[in-house]
Order: structure tokens, then sequence, then C-alpha cells
């Protein structure tokens, strides 16, 4: 994709996140209803939240909960204009692959290699994240962390994604009407299996 990216601040976004915070997941529901939460409030999440299926074996033991502490620092938000961005070649050719029939192994290997959006705002910068498994009958915690300053001073080296903002399904660069209604069907049944 060419596309021009607009870079901006990240302290309107950051104000919801820049706390330590703590949750407490005491079954696997609960973990698995945080992370459709994200998606529903359209604000997804990188850290441990962005990866449930991994987790839910961590937190599946009859006396144990998992812990997540995260602190979220933010740099700046990055924005591309979804009216204006540009497809490659490589994404061009990929979408001129799919068929008009309905063809599961086609649309999922599609959404393997290219996923379901194209991201068009998100928060960049860092995330210090711990989990812990604890008993389930405990409910207080004092979070504090190690070397934050020191940690903080990394960032400006390698940022990451920390939170998708917005983001544009890959059906709507798909002109072929047939095709676009396989692709969002597609993209629904994706979603439902993570």
């Amino acid at each position: 994709m060419i596309n021009e990216a607009i870079l901006g601040p990240a302290s309107r976004v950051v104000s919801a996140y820049n706390a330590a915070r703590v949750q407490i997941f005491q079954n696997a529901s609960q973990l698995n209803a945080a992370w459709q939460q994200t998606f529903v409030d359209g604000k997804v999440r990188r850290g441990e939240l962005a990866r449930p299926l991994d987790i839910l074996t961590y937190v599946n033991s009859h006396d144990e909960a998992l812990a997540l502490s995260q602190r979220s620092i933010g740099l700046y938000t990055m924005t591309l204009n979804a009216s204006t961005v540009e497809l490659n070649s490589f994404a061009l050719r990929a979408l001129s692959h799919l068929t008009a029939i309905f063809d599961i192994d086609l649309y999922e290997d599609f959404i393997d290699a290219w996923s379901t959006h194209i991201i068009t705002k998100s928060l960049v910068g860092g995330m210090i994240e711990e989990r812990a498994k604890v008993t389930r009958c405990f409910r207080a915690a004092n979070v504090e962390f190690d070397h934050e300053d020191e940690w903080k001073r990394t960032l400006a080296v390698g940022p990451a994604l920390l939170q998708i903002l917005e983001m544009v399904p890959w059906y709507d660069f798909v002109t072929d009407t047939a095709v676009n209604k396989r692709f969002a069907r597609s993209n629904s049944i994706s979603l439902k299996k993570c």
C-alpha cells in the first residue's frame, strides 16, 4: 500500500489508559468477554487481550484466576485517510483471486495472509504488562512497576502498535458485488472463530 500517514498526538487517546490497571478474570468466559468487548467498542488493544486463545489455557485451572496488569504509554497516533487508500500490486492481485462462488478455503487463505481489515488509525507506543495466576479469592492489588523511567526511554527506539482505533474491512475494496458479499460472510466466520 502506498499512502500518506498523518502522525498526531497520543494524549487524547492515552488518557483512558495512562494509569496502571489490574483486571482479574475468574474464568475463560470473563477473559473472552473482555476481548470481544474491544471489538464492540471498536478499539482493539494489543497485549494479552489481543491473544485470548493463547491464554485461555493459562486460566483453565479450577482453583486459579488470571490477574492481568497493563500500563500503556502512547507516543503518537497514526492515521490513514480510508477514502484515499491505494492498494499495492500484491494486495490487488490477492483480491483478484477471490471468486464469486464461495470457497471457504480460498477466503480463509486470504484472511490468514492479509487479515480481515486494514488499520486506518492506531495508537503507537509501548506497554508494560504482567500476568499472574492467583487464587480465586484474591481481590486486591497494589500495582507497581520497577524501572518504569528506564523502560520509557527505550520506546523511542522500538515503538509498537498498542491499539487499533479505526479499521476498514478488506471487502470494502472489492467492486464485484458477489465477491464483496462472500468476503463479508468470510470475515464474519473468521471473527466468530476468534
